[in-house]
Protein backbone atom coordinates (compact mmCIF):
# COMPACT_ATOMS: atom_id res chain seq x y z
CA UNK A 1 0.00 0.00 0.00
CA UNK A 2 1.78 3.58 -1.29
CA UNK A 3 0.83 6.66 1.05
CA UNK A 4 1.12 9.70 0.47
CA UNK A 5 2.44 12.51 3.00
CA UNK A 6 2.50 16.10 2.14
CA UNK A 7 5.33 17.48 1.67
CA UNK A 8 5.88 20.26 3.77
CA UNK A 9 4.03 18.34 6.56
CA UNK A 10 6.63 15.43 6.12
CA UNK A 11 9.62 17.54 6.15
CA UNK A 12 8.49 19.17 9.37
CA UNK A 13 7.94 15.62 10.60
CA UNK A 14 11.54 14.67 10.05
CA UNK A 15 12.88 17.97 11.10
CA UNK A 16 11.24 17.18 14.70
CA UNK A 17 12.70 14.02 15.35
CA UNK A 18 15.90 15.79 14.29
CA UNK A 19 15.88 18.24 16.75
CA UNK A 20 14.53 15.50 19.62
CA UNK A 21 17.63 13.11 18.86
CA UNK A 22 20.54 16.15 18.43
CA UNK A 23 19.13 17.16 21.74
CA UNK A 24 19.50 13.67 23.19
CA UNK A 25 22.81 13.05 21.71
CA UNK A 26 24.41 16.13 22.84
CA UNK A 27 22.83 14.91 26.45
CA UNK A 28 24.58 12.01 26.27
CA UNK A 29 27.51 13.47 25.09
CA UNK A 30 27.75 15.47 28.10
CA UNK A 31 27.03 12.88 30.46
CA UNK A 32 29.11 10.29 29.41
CA UNK A 33 32.48 13.07 28.89
CA UNK A 34 31.75 13.89 32.30
CA UNK A 35 31.59 10.47 34.11
CA UNK A 36 34.42 9.28 32.20
CA UNK A 37 37.16 11.67 32.90
CA UNK A 38 37.56 11.12 36.54
CA UNK A 39 39.46 7.93 35.35
CA UNK A 40 42.04 6.81 32.52
CA UNK A 41 41.45 3.26 32.51
CA UNK A 42 39.69 2.62 29.10
CA UNK A 43 38.04 -0.80 30.66
CA UNK A 44 36.84 1.04 33.19
CA UNK A 45 35.13 3.72 30.79
CA UNK A 46 34.11 1.13 28.73
CA UNK A 47 32.19 0.08 31.70
CA UNK A 48 30.79 3.42 32.92
CA UNK A 49 29.59 4.24 29.12
CA UNK A 50 27.75 0.82 29.42
CA UNK A 51 26.35 1.42 32.55
CA UNK A 52 25.05 4.69 31.36
CA UNK A 53 23.66 3.44 27.68
CA UNK A 54 22.56 0.15 27.97
CA UNK A 55 19.22 1.04 29.65
CA UNK A 56 18.11 4.12 28.08
CA UNK A 57 15.72 4.72 25.91
CA UNK A 58 14.00 7.26 23.77
CA UNK A 59 10.60 7.50 21.91
CA UNK A 60 7.59 7.12 23.02
CA UNK A 61 7.74 3.35 21.66
CA UNK A 62 11.35 2.84 23.49
CA UNK A 63 12.39 1.67 20.13
CA UNK A 64 15.29 4.15 20.04
CA UNK A 65 18.77 3.80 22.03
CA UNK A 66 22.19 5.09 22.05
CA UNK A 67 25.16 2.91 20.85
CA UNK A 68 29.00 4.18 21.22
CA UNK A 69 31.96 3.51 18.65
CA UNK A 70 35.15 4.60 18.49
CA UNK A 71 36.36 6.31 15.19
CA UNK A 72 38.23 3.23 13.96
CA UNK A 73 35.00 1.79 13.85
CA UNK A 74 35.24 -0.37 17.25
CA UNK A 75 31.88 -0.86 18.99
CA UNK A 76 31.88 0.54 22.32
CA UNK A 77 28.88 -0.24 23.25
CA UNK A 78 25.34 -1.93 21.75
CA UNK A 79 23.12 -2.70 24.23
CA UNK A 80 20.64 -4.42 22.09
CA UNK A 81 23.59 -6.30 20.68
CA UNK A 82 26.11 -6.88 23.12
CA UNK A 83 27.89 -9.47 20.72
CA UNK A 84 29.21 -6.87 18.36
CA UNK A 85 31.11 -5.13 21.71
CA UNK A 86 34.60 -4.72 20.77
CA UNK A 87 34.16 -6.04 17.05
CA UNK A 88 35.44 -3.50 14.29
CA UNK A 89 31.95 -2.51 12.35
CA UNK A 90 33.79 0.10 9.46
CA UNK A 91 32.55 -2.49 6.81
CA UNK A 92 29.38 -2.58 7.65
CA UNK A 93 26.62 -2.65 5.24
CA UNK A 94 22.97 -1.78 5.29
CA UNK A 95 20.77 -3.20 2.74
CA UNK A 96 21.33 -0.56 -0.10
CA UNK A 97 24.55 -0.93 0.56
CA UNK A 98 25.67 2.07 2.72
CA UNK A 99 28.80 1.56 4.63
CA UNK A 100 27.15 3.38 7.66
CA UNK A 101 29.97 3.32 10.71
CA UNK A 102 32.03 4.56 7.59
CA UNK A 103 29.42 7.24 7.23
CA UNK A 104 28.98 7.86 10.39
CA UNK A 105 32.83 8.30 11.27
CA UNK A 106 32.56 10.59 8.21
CA UNK A 107 30.00 12.57 9.66
CA UNK A 108 31.45 13.30 12.84
CA UNK A 109 34.49 14.31 11.66
CA UNK A 110 33.14 16.72 9.37
CA UNK A 111 31.29 18.17 12.82
CA UNK A 112 28.59 16.28 13.13
CA UNK A 113 25.12 15.67 11.36
CA UNK A 114 22.43 12.15 10.32
CA UNK A 115 23.10 9.27 8.42
CA UNK A 116 20.73 7.61 6.25
CA UNK A 117 20.84 4.04 6.85
CA UNK A 118 18.35 1.09 7.06
CA UNK A 119 18.99 -1.16 10.32
CA UNK A 120 16.48 -3.58 12.22
CA UNK A 121 15.47 -2.29 15.29
CA UNK A 122 15.61 -5.56 17.70
CA UNK A 123 11.88 -6.37 18.23
CA UNK A 124 10.56 -3.43 15.42
CA UNK A 125 11.94 -4.19 12.39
Amino acid sequence: MNSTVFPKMEEKIISGYKETLMSAVDVQVHNIAKAIEATDDREEQIKIIETITDDLRIFADKSGYFFTNQLDGTSINTPTDKASNGNNELELQDANGVFYMKEFIKTVSDGGGFVSYHYEKPGKG
